[in-house]
C-alpha cells in the first residue's frame, strides 16, 4: 500500500533555494513518512506536521536539530497577527514567512539559503539509507 507515493514524490521533486520550493520539499518529507508509516501499518494521526521526531530517529539526528533550529529562527506571521517564529512542530507555519524585505523585523534571505541546504542533506541522507525517498 502506497497511496501518498507519487504525492510525496511529487513534492520532493521541488529542488530550488527560494521559499516555495523548500515548503514543498517539507511536506514531500512529511507524505514520504506518512506513506511509509501507512506500509508498516504505524500510522498516527497524532504525528500531524512535527516531521522532525522521524528524521532525527530514522534519518540523521545532526540534521533533524538543524532543520528544529533552523525553522525556530525563521520569522513569521503568528496566529494572533504578531510577528513569531515558525514552529518547529507545525512547519506549515512557512507559508506565513516574512521577508526581512517587507518587514525589519522579518528574516533574511540566507536564512532560508541555510534552511535549503539542511534540506537538501537530510534528502540526500534519506536516499543514501534507502529512507522513506
Amino acid at each position: 500500500m502506497n497511496p501518498l507515493k507519487k504525492n510525496a514524490n511529487l513534492f520532493l521533486s521541488s529542488s530550488g533555494n527560494n521559499l516555495p520550493d523548500i515548503y514543498n520539499s517539507l511536506i514531500g518529507f512529511e507524505l514520504a513518512i506518512k506513506n511509509k508509516l501507512l506500509e508498516n501499518g504505524t500510522w498516527d494521526r497524532r504525528i500531524k506536521h512535527n516531521i522532525i521526531p522521524i528524521i532525527e530517529q530514522e534519518i540523521d539526528k545532526t540534521k533533524a536539530i538543524q532543520l528544529k533550529n533552523s525553522l525556530s529562527l525563521l520569522k513569521c506571521v503568528a496566529v494572533d497577527g504578531t510577528i513569531g517564529t515558525v514552529s518547529p512542530e507545525k512547519y506549515p507555519d512557512l507559508r506565513y514567512f516574512i521577508f526581512q524585505e517587507d518587514d525589519p523585523g522579518g528574516s533574511t534571505d540566507s536564512d532560508l539559503e541555510a534552511l535549503y541546504e539542511i534540506i537538501k542533506d537530510i534528502k540526500e541522507i534519506s536516499k543514501s539509507k534507502g529512507k522513506y525517498l
